[in-house]
């Protein structure tokens, strides 16, 4: 890899890494009121912080495309200023390979993002699904007997699944 790709690339991450570490904290404070109300139902404080784990494969989304151009522009605004882009365009340097490791970079970005957004995000939506704040104690009871229903496969009628689960307080407990 040549020494100009590395020194671009390395300036470009380093802002894109931060920008997209400041997107994930906004978006988390934003979506808080969500992880409180999920923390007040008497979660342990690791689920809680499992919870908000959870929330970054659907910011990520929004959170790259963004940093992305915003990594771009100050990596070039930078150059500018401190008339690095001048020293490079007069040492016979031209547009395009100055240009070529960032478009070849937001390109793999880009494809990260697809996969975070077709692939990884469904499967943690379905894994908390299954393992999110429903079922951690505080569900009603249809959905508990609909989840027993599933969990015995039909080896119990469902009206056996709501007789084995009774509701005490806000907690259900399943005997």
């Amino acid at each position: 890899m040549p020494i100009l790709w590395r020194y671009l690339l390395r300036g470009y991450f380093q802002i894109f890494l931060l920008c997209v570490t400041a997107f994930i904290c906004v978006l988390l404070v934003m979506r808080l009121e969500e992880i409180a109300r999920f923390a007040s139902l008497g979660a342990p404080w690791t689920k809680v912080l499992v919870f908000a784990f959870y929330q970054i494969p659907y910011i990520l989304p929004l959170a790259v495309p963004v940093s992305c151009l915003i990594a771009c522009s100050l990596l070039f605004q930078k150059m500018s200023h401190s008339h690095e882009l001048t020293a490079l365009r007069s040492s016979g340097c031209s547009l395009r390979k100055i240009i070529v490791p960032l478009l070849f970079a937001s390109g793999l970005l880009a494809l990260f993002n697809i996969v975070l957004s077709c692939e990884l995000a469904p499967r943690i939506r379905s894994f908390f699904q299954r393992t999110g704040p429903s079922n951690h104690g505080h569900e009603s009871p249809s959905s508990s007997a609909k989840r027993c229903a599933r969990q015995t496969q039909g080896l119990l009628p469902r009206y056996a699944c709501v007789a084995l689960s009774r509701r005490r307080g806000r907690r259900l407990v399943h005997h």
